[in-house]
């Protein structure tokens, strides 16, 4: 049995990802949209406008961006949702189907509710998205004060005070065969769903009963806003998983 440990101090950036007033923009000739954002503008053609450039994807996340006359495209990998704004309203084709909100609310699904309007909590704790990109491997993963392996220092605690120093976000890969080196990588939001950091482990080629990586997000001595923090698991880029914990 053997772990990788990562715990890094995080420095956490927040800000609001947002665009000014859109103006208009030419259209640029010879621009095509993407497959998803085609649909999309398909769908609301006089809110989008025309392509003003091709698709361009963001190296550290994946996200898929395309500029258009009246303002900007957006595919977000953790989510798997497509959306527009004008940088004031944002027009989203996710699990509700096609709606449109401020850019700055959110609605019922974005934070762990349905579809139904219901303002519902998030399930806290950590659940699996999808199937690993690594044959063979089985992921655990979990949300404690202390990750210590082997064992895990207050089981599923997803509970925490903004005076604990930190919370630990760990994953587990069990009967794995790794041929080349794979990533771990921890996205976190904040309680306005606002991207506030990203850290990453390498875990090592090798036949593994049992491989840890965990991210550590300190509270203690920071400007943590309390609230519900979302942190999505991706692994060799594909998001396979998400954490859900309060800090009170």
């Amino acid at each position: 049995m053997r772990y990788v440990r990562f715990l890094p101090v995080l420095a956490i950036i927040l800000g609001l990802w947002m665009l000014p007033a859109a103006q208009a923009a030419p259209a640029e000739a010879g621009c095509v949209f993407g497959p998803g954002f085609q649909t999309l503008h398909d769908t609301i053609p006089l809110v989008v406008g025309g392509c003003t450039g091709n698709e361009t994807r963001a190296e550290a996340t994946g996200d898929v961006t395309q500029t258009t006359t009246n303002g900007l495209l957006l595919w977000r990998v953790a989510d798997n949702w497509t959306a527009f704004t004008d940088g004031v309203t944002v027009w989203i084709n996710g699990p509700c189907g096609l709606q449109q909100r401020p850019i700055a609310a959110r609605f019922p699904w974005e934070q762990g509710g349905g579809c139904d309007g219901g303002a519902q909590a998030p399930a806290l704790g950590f659940r699996q998205l999808q199937q690993l990109p690594l044959p063979g491997c089985e992921v655990e993963g979990g949300i404690s004060h202390d990750f210590t392996p082997p064992n895990v220092v207050d089981g599923p605690a997803t509970l925490f005070s903004r005076s604990d120093p930190a919370i630990h976000f760990w994953l587990q890969l069990h009967t794995c065969s790794l041929y080349t080196s794979a990533s771990a990588r921890w996205d976190f939001y904040n309680p306005d769903d606002q991207f506030a950091s990203s850290t990453s482990a390498s875990l090592p080629v090798g036949r593994w009963s049992t491989i840890g990586a965990a991210a550590r997000l300190p509270i203690s001595g920071y400007t943590i806003p309390p609230g519900y923090w979302r942190v999505n698991l991706l692994i060799n880029g594909a998001p396979v998983g998400q954490y859900w914990t309060l800090i009170q």
